[in-house]
């Protein structure tokens, strides 16, 4: 099962091509799963997606997000913003934050702090 290959949001959201997509395509081999680019990561705290489809999608795969937020026990709320490119070129970048905040230090996971 996927899910329990992928413990935490960040291994999740960094794998999605390497394990979910992977897996997409050994099931359905004429499927075209999005491109997930990572932008930017900084280890424990933060990163920037891009996603990229002909179908402009990006909703949904912003639903996607708040769902895998969510299933990690975390809010969107502060952790998830994004830039819809959909209708210029099919693609947005997610920014998503999750561990500690660098202000205060204080956990963004599971109850800690929403941040402002």
């Amino acid at each position: 099962e996927i899910t329990s290959k992928l413990s935490s949001l960040e291994h999740l959201l960094l794998n999605i091509e390497a394990i979910i997509h992977r897996d997409v395509r050994k099931i359905y081999p004429d499927a075209r799963p999005p491109m997930f680019n990572v932008l930017e990561h900084r280890a424990g705290h933060s990163l920037k997606l891009e996603y990229r489809s002909d179908r402009a999608m990006a909703e949904l795969a912003r639903g996607i997000l708040i769902g895998a937020l969510r299933h990690f026990g975390l809010s969107e709320k502060d952790r998830l913003h994004w830039e819809d490119r959909s209708d210029v070129d099919g693609s947005a970048v997610f920014d998503i934050r999750f561990g500690r905040d660098e202000q205060t230090g204080a956990s963004l996971e599971h109850g800690g702090a929403e941040g402002s």
